[in-house]
């Protein structure tokens, strides 16, 4: 089966506005490009992949994906986190593509292991979706093919992603992730990442 991952991410200077209240500017950037790269390095060597694409408006994420030998596709007219998916998802489509593994950027426990697991249990059509651990948002989506649902991320795009499956009456999974589930986009994200690597057990 052809599989790509694509990691859609935003402009560095737009990226984790939301915490402002307990990051300077220098630190959200850091953060950012720390978790970047974690996600880049997990992705690298991962047989089951054919390809990984890194989507964004900003040419600086260039760099590290083309360091990496992944495809970089620039967003010329910036529309949003579903025009991202979209567009990488007809992309790849018309390459021939059979799924695709959309994967935030910001997820600082992901891991090469934990995404075995989760494509062992993806449907070979329709959706796999990985909440994040308010099951709210979606921080991995396996769709196949690329565009088997359209893309609904932002406010409850778990409930959302969902309901677009059942709608169009594609085989759906939920795949639960404690690692996978966390990501960074509050202050208290932030709090509890960090009390996570500090105490690990």
């Amino acid at each position: 089966m052809r599989i790509w991952a694509v990691i859609p991410i935003k402009a560095l200077n737009k990226a984790k506005n939301r915490l402002t209240p307990i990051l300077s500017v220098v630190d959200r950037r850091k953060l950012v490009l720390q978790l970047f790269e974690h996600t880049l390095q997990q992705l690298a060597n991962w047989q089951i992949l054919e390809g990984i694409l890194v989507v964004s408006s900003d040419p600086f994420f260039n760099h590290f994906s083309t360091q990496y030998g992944f495809e970089f596709l620039l967003e010329e007219q910036p529309n949003g986190l579903n025009s991202s998916v979209q567009m990488a998802a007809e992309h790849l489509e018309s390459k021939g593509v059979e799924a695709m593994l959309v994967i935030h950027g910001d997820l600082p426990l992901v891991s090469q292991k934990e995404l075995n697991r989760l494509v062992e249990a993806a449907p070979t059509t329709g959706v796999l979706i990985a909440p994040d651990r308010h099951l709210s948002g979606t921080n991995v989506l396996w769709v196949a093919p690329p565009l088997i649902i359209p893309f609904a991320y932002g406010s409850e795009s778990f409930q959302k992603h969902q309901e677009l499956a059942n709608n169009l009456n594609c085989p759906l999974v939920i795949f639960q992730s404690e690692s996978l589930g966390l990501d960074i986009d509050f202050p208290d994200d932030y709090s509890f990442y960090q009390q996570t690597i500090s105490d690990p057990s």
